[in-house]
């Protein structure tokens, strides 16, 4: 009895001091898998969200594989992308593909798939893509939309994800109460308000058409609606 013991407060001793006894730690041996991507077309350089993708925006799509921890070297390994479950890279260190997005779908499903250590893992995210947009910044004095008569206004549109090199690459057609608009240069309407003379029809109407001069079929349109008041006194 003295012997069993013994023995059990000499294992309890051995335990909380942490000698080893014969037990180790399985290290952790699960690979992570993580798809990066960015989209490059046209915003604004104050724009600090991620760039949204686009029919024909150019994708770079990034591969990093993490197992306790830490990165994996995959220079070595077989890696298999695929697009819609279309193979569009299958090389080995192939952790970087650019992709060329002509599809006309609302998403893309991206995977990859990689050989460690004679084991098969995979990964996959979905790229929604999205159409491009014009957003008319609004010098309304309030949220009705309300401007005075007698001024000018100065209104801009500000472009997002179009598949350009430069703003001179878009064509702005601007109109004014379904007039077209001479006061316009590129981007920019000078909206000249006259004073009203029915206080109930005092309502302006400006839209604006813009498209991809080198694709025509890039394009969108948007209006906004403000109420002219009397003058300021």
């Amino acid at each position: 009895m003295k012997n069993k013991i013994f023995i059990s407060l000499l294992f309890l001793t051995l335990f909380v001091i942490n000698i080893p006894i014969g037990f180790t730690q399985t290290p952790d041996n699960n690979v992570d898998l993580i798809i990066t991507w960015s989209a490059y077309n046209f915003y604004p350089s104050n724009y600090l969200g991620h760039p949204l993708a686009t029919q024909y925006t150019p994708i770079k799509l990034g591969l990093i594989a993490i197992q306790n921890n830490k990165i994996v070297d995959l220079s070595r390994n077989q890696i298999i992308w695929r697009i819609n479950s279309a193979v569009v890279g299958n090389d080995l260190g192939l952790t970087i593909i650019n992709y060329q997005n002509n599809n006309s779908n609302d998403q893309l499903l991206i995977e990859a798939s990689v050989m460690i250590n004679n084991q098969v893992y995979a990964k996959n995210i979905i790229i929604p893509i999205n159409s491009p947009s014009i957003v008319i910044t609004n010098p309304a004095i309030d949220d009705n939309n309300d401007i005075y008569g007698g001024q000018s206004y100065v209104i801009n549109a500000i472009p997002y994800f179009f598949n350009i090199q430069s703003i001179d690459d878009l064509q702005f057609t601007w109109y004014v109460n379904n007039q077209f608009a001479t006061d316009a240069n590129k981007n920019v309407l000078n909206l000249e308000v006259g004073i009203p003379s029915d206080p109930v029809n005092n309502v302006i109407s400006v839209k604006l058409y813009t498209r991809n001069k080198n694709a025509i079929t890039e394009s969108t349109k948007n209006t906004i609606y403000f109420t002219v008041l009397s003058p300021r006194q």
